[in-house]
């Protein structure tokens, strides 16, 4: 799965509640307008065409067309959860109106012409802080959106390091850090992932998987440097739905026969974004 330019594919403990309503003084947008949209006029492009297609951010200009779930996973950079509202839910994200994941929007907004000049890729990646603090300025703003952190104890995915050790090499920082899937079809109609690190780290290699687990993962290998390594695996085919593919029994096995990585299925203290209001904003 590889990352265009435009738009992309590609837990601390903490006591009590802590408000996370953007800060008044805060990067907000230069304009920016809300319409809402038609069913089936929404949603990113992803594997297999599903969704719309004009989505992008080039030059400091946003263009979205997704439901408020996935705003908020976006805004709020909630890395355990599908980035596109493709699901149901996402245990990070809890609380919210019925239309939170049914009602789409298409969001047109320009940024100030001194904020940094993001890609799409890094957007989607969840490393645009600027941006994402003007996104959650704006769905404050225009939605009316309150939200706040709690922590709670949950199932979670830790990838450790597997009995007999890594079975990669530490990278020569030679190529641009690069993580990706790429799906083929063996000669006997099998279909195969084939995941490609090059120059990447463990938190990097957590963060991508984080989006399609099902659950939280956290990075438990004490792994820091940055490593070169590629693996294929069996395609998952029995469970539906968007990336599903890309997760299933072997994955498990992969890592751990070819990697020296174990996923290992277990619990802990993560924070959760609860969302306390909203509203349907008007078209303008």
């Amino acid at each position: 799965m590889s990352i265009p330019k435009k738009m992309a594919l590609a837990v601390p403990l903490i006591v009590g509640v802590m408000h996370a309503q953007p800060a008044e003084n805060g990067p907000t947008f230069e304009v920016a307008s809300v319409k809402p949209l038609g069913p089936g006029d929404g949603g990113l492009k992803g594997p297999g065409g599903r969704g719309g297609g004009a989505n992008g951010l080039e030059h400091h200009r946003l263009t979205l067309r997704m439901n408020l779930y996935a705003l908020i996973v976006n805004a709020y950079a909630l890395r355990a959860c599908p980035p596109f509202g493709e699901f149901a839910g996402c245990n990070l994200l809890l609380g919210g109106p019925d239309w939170l994941r049914k009602d789409q929007f298409e969001i047109v907004a320009k940024m100030p012409d001194d904020s940094p000049d993001y890609t799409g890729a890094q957007f989607v990646n969840l490393h645009a802080p600027q941006l994402q603090l003007m996104l959650q300025a704006l769905l404050a703003d225009r939605f009316g959106l309150k939200v706040h952190h709690e922590t709670k104890e949950l199932p979670v995915y830790a990838l450790t390091i597997a009995k007999k050790g890594p079975k990669f090499n530490k990278s020569d920082g030679s190529k641009e850090p690069r993580l990706m899937f790429r799906p083929s079809v063996q000669p006997d109609g099998s279909k195969v992932i084939q995941l490609i690190v090059e120059n990447g780290s463990m938190q990097e290699l957590v963060d991508l998987y984080a989006k399609f687990m099902g659950r939280p993962v956290v990075d438990r290998t004490g792994l820091t440097d940055r490593y070169d390594f590629t693996m294929d695996y069996d395609a998952n085919t029995d469970t539906p739905g968007p990336f599903a593919e890309l997760t299933g029994p072997g994955l498990f096995k992969a890592f751990e026969e070819q990697a020296g990585l174990k996923w290992e299925a277990t619990k802990g203290p993560v924070e959760v974004l609860v969302i306390d209001h909203a509203d349907k904003p008007s078209a303008n």
